[in-house]
């Protein structure tokens, strides 16, 4: 008989999930930081489950603690976290400037999808991005 997966549910054994989203600094409402140990436990879950992580970061820079653990997305040695990074928590409320981090394929496919869904983005804005790569 195979070892039984201690994440899954009997309810939930014939599902898998796709995609996990997850704040880990400044979770509302008590604020708390995921632990470095939780988080390399988050990635090795997704790792199980061959699903992404959407990890989105607007309050790392808001903290009281001595220091933030790393993020997920640089302990990801698969390509498979998407990195959400937003500004407007931190500087401006109407600034509206972010990023987005990606590896390998996921990286390749959101340009594809940013590509077709958006043609109105700035030639300027564009060649930033691609400077940063």
């Amino acid at each position: 008989m195979a070892a039984r997966d201690p994440h899954r549910s009997a309810d939930t054994d014939q599902r898998s999930p796709k995609l996990i989203y997850v704040i880990l600094a400044g979770q509302n409402p008590t604020g708390t930081v995921m632990s470095e140990q939780t988080r390399r436990s988050l990635l090795e879950l997704a790792d199980s489950f061959h699903c992404l992580i959407v990890e989105d970061d607007p309050w790392s820079e808001l903290h009281y603690t001595a220091a933030i653990p790393p993020s997920i997305c640089s302990m990801d040695q698969n390509g498979q976290v998407i990195y959400l990074k937003g500004y407007s928590k931190v500087m401006a409320p109407g600034l509206r400037i972010g990023c987005l981090v990606a590896r390998g394929s996921v990286f390749l496919r959101l340009a594809n999808v940013k590509a077709i869904a958006d043609l109105a983005t700035p030639l300027f804005n564009q060649a930033l991005r691609f400077c940063a790569d």
